[in-house]
């Protein structure tokens, strides 16, 4: 990118501190596309700051197997959306709302543009369409839910609600994740007939940027991941939560290559079915995020493979980011 083109992109909008003037440039993509590393490079060349969107990424302590940015990495760039609970404390989509706007009116006061990358899309989709006032949390129907998913999983909890609840549990977008079941007791606790539009807005017209790798790129980009995790001390991460009761942690225990490694650990698999489950697993989220995505956002897709390096990546994701500005941030102020 020539500096004539990055002026231009810092021309597109005056600096903003106020929280219902908040903006970021976007960069989405599924699992193990290599958007963060492409975010990185860009926001240290730039000198930008990033917002993670990624749903594991807010709880401490889970490292390995999150791929979360190194210390080094965090030293070269500033981090926003990342480490804000740990594994035990709820934290849901308004909760993430919240937390991301407050950092990026923190982030717009230093003058600095931000990065906002991840592939958890209804975190993305909370800043680009704002939320909707809804039911509240409700801690005594969470803790309830939570030990009946922890006692009995999480389809015999659905089973409990359709029988008190049919409408809301029909409208359970993905009854097998435990915080949309648990969510969906609060709405039906609050009296709601069915779960509604968690939307404030239509969302923005303006594309945000994507990267899409092949899909045998992707797999085996999956797979080498997945490997480094458990080599790199996956199993002695877990073994180190597992003393602060992870286990009793009803989503981040569920965890993609966490659930799998706590199998291991217990003698319900042995490490090469570990590897292969979480591999699986991995390979289906990636799926679903890109349906996702494909359905749910305005996306403005760069198609990758192994013939094309960070650097030709990071160029044409900052030549779309030029083209069309930054998106607006919807606030719930």
């Amino acid at each position: 990118m020539s500096r004539n083109a990055m002026a231009c992109l810092y021309a597109q909008s005056p600096q903003k501190k106020n929280m219902t003037d908040l903006e970021g440039y976007f960069l989405v993509g599924p699992t193990a596309s290599g958007k963060t590393s492409v975010a990185h490079y860009l926001a240290l060349a730039h000198e930008m700051d990033i917002l993670s969107a990624d749903s594991m990424l807010v709880y401490s302590g889970m490292d390995v197997g999150t791929a979360k940015p190194s210390a080094q990495q965090r030293s070269e760039v500033h981090y926003a959306g990342i480490d804000i609970v740990d594994p035990l404390t709820p934290f849901d989509l308004a909760a993430y709302h919240r937390s991301a706007c407050e950092a990026l009116a923190t982030l717009a006061a230093t003058g600095r543009k931000t990065i906002v990358v991840g592939g958890s899309g209804l975190y993305l989709k909370s800043l680009t369409h704002g939320l909707s006032p809804l039911a509240p949390p409700d801690d005594a129907v969470r803790d309830k839910v939570s030990r009946m998913i922890n006692e009995l999983g999480v389809a015999e909890a659905v089973r409990s609600l359709t029988a008190a609840a049919p409408s809301v549990a029909k409208s359970i977008v993905d009854p097998s994740n435990p915080r949309r079941v648990m969510r969906a007791f609060e709405f039906a606790e609050a009296g709601y007939e069915s779960i509604p539009n968690s939307w404030k807005n239509s969302g923005p017209g303006t594309p945000v940027a994507g990267i899409n790798p092949d899909r045998e790129f992707l797999k085996r980009r999956i797979r080498a991941r997945v490997e480094a995790m458990y080599d790199n001390g996956l199993i002695d991460e877990v073994q180190e939560l597992m003393k602060n009761d992870f286990e009793a942690a009803p989503t981040a225990s569920r965890a993609i290559g966490y659930s799998e490694a706590i199998d291991h650990i217990s003698g319900r698999a042995t490490i090469r079915e570990a590897k292969e489950r979480t591999i699986i697993r991995t390979n289906q989220l990636a799926k679903r995020q890109l349906t996702w995505f494909k359905h749910q956002m305005n996306v403005k897709w760069l198609e990758i493979d192994e013939t094309v390096d960070l650097k030709s990546v990071a160029h044409s994701v900052m030549e779309i980011w030029r083209q069309y500005g930054p998106i607006a941030i919807r606030t719930t102020t």
